[in-house]
């Protein structure tokens, strides 16, 4: 086969690709590239004609032993690229899985990945990674020049990681059990809901550009370089005092250290936590904002009128969040919510963002 002459010369010149945890619910990643092609009944020929060469490339190494079979499923032809260890029981993780969708060529890692597509197909657009809001925000701020888009699914894999450890921690890690030996309090009970904190959880997105100059890479996530270094600031904080309290109870008769008692500010309410988590997701659409138009918006509400967000949350009593600016040409800004008393400017107030 000559691959320039015969396989590339079909495609037509779209091609995608998207990573994602599966909307079931399951821990195996979903994998797919397609690639559109001119005439999907003669490429699908050349097609099984490559994976026919590939399994006798692979085979001849003594290694693996590689064979294609088809499955019909739902009118479609599952071609796969069957792959087994030659001697021992190692496995081989994955099924290289393909079908002609319309004038796509689709490919998967697994069968199980290309049945949900062709059900999503069938069920139409309201269904799909299209359809996921998460997926939106992130079309929302693609820059204009992007060529191509890249998709990393973090708020499938930070809900399904909440979704575990929240339960665990609640059974496992109660406070009376935790006694003195953390620092601080503990209440895993507090914690919202994954339906509730799914929402705070977004995903990344990875925009390429071409130019004369060469290629140009953006990225736009949940956490920036210094929200990193906050995390890791925080647990070397942890183990720093953790080291310390076991110092003192190894320290020898004798001797003994001035320990003075540190203030320890209240502990905010459950709404509180909530409301800061909620000002901190709208700032980061707010920096979106700054990013593709140079300012800070006039008000929250044209973050919306500019689709940069779908909707404004309320705080957790019922208020508006509001914009406060503190230096409008160093474009510096807060978001501010009123707290429980519902005025501005008093001790309960939660501030957000720079």
């Amino acid at each position: 086969m000559n691959i320039e002459t015969e396989l590339l010369a079909g495609l037509a010149g779209p091609m995608g690709a998207y990573g994602a945890m599966p909307e079931t619910g399951g821990l195996y990643p979903e994998f797919a590239m397609m690639m559109q092609v001119k005439d999907a009944a003669s490429f699908e020929g050349i097609m099984q004609r490559t994976a026919t060469g590939i399994a006798g490339m692979v085979s001849e190494e003594g290694d693996v032993v590689a064979s294609t079979r088809t499955l019909d499923y739902r009118g479609h032809k599952l071609h796969m690229l069957e792959l087994q260890a030659a001697r021992g029981d190692d496995p081989i993780p994955f099924t290289p899985t393909w079908t002609m969708i319309d004038d796509w060529c689709v490919l998967t890692l697994v069968p199980h990945a290309m049945k949900e597509i062709v059900l999503r197909r069938e069920a139409g657009t309201g269904d799909g990674l299209a359809a996921q809001e998460d997926f939106q925000a992130l079309r929302r701020v693609m820059p204009a020049d992007a060529g191509a888009m890249g998709y990393l699914d973090l708020q499938g894999i930070m809900s399904l990681i909440y979704d575990t450890a929240v339960p665990t921690l609640q059974t496992i890690a109660k406070p009376n059990v935790l006694g003195r030996e953390v620092p601080f309090p503990m209440d895993w009970a507090q914690l919202p809901a994954a339906r509730t904190a799914r929402p705070y959880f977004r995903s990344m997105g990875i925009f390429s550009s071409w130019t004369k100059d060469g290629m140009a890479v953006r990225m736009h996530g949940p956490l920036p370089v210094g929200g990193l270094m906050i995390m890791a600031g925080a647990t070397a904080a942890v183990f720093l005092v953790s080291g310390e309290s076991s110092h003192a109870r190894a320290m020898p008769p004798g001797m003994r250290e001035d320990i003075r008692p540190v203030p320890v500010k209240p502990r905010r309410s459950s709404e509180a936590r909530l409301a800061h988590l909620q000002g901190e997701q709208i700032a980061s659409y707010v920096r979106v904002f700054v990013l593709t138009r140079q300012r800070l918006p006039k008000d929250l509400d044209e973050l919306v009128s500019s689709e940069v967000m779908a909707s404004l949350p309320t705080d957790p009593w019922g208020n508006d969040y509001v914009l406060g600016v503190i230096d409008a040409k160093a474009k510096k800004f807060v978001v501010n919510s009123s707290g429980p008393d519902g005025l501005f400017g008093t001790e309960d107030d939660v501030t957000s963002g720079e």
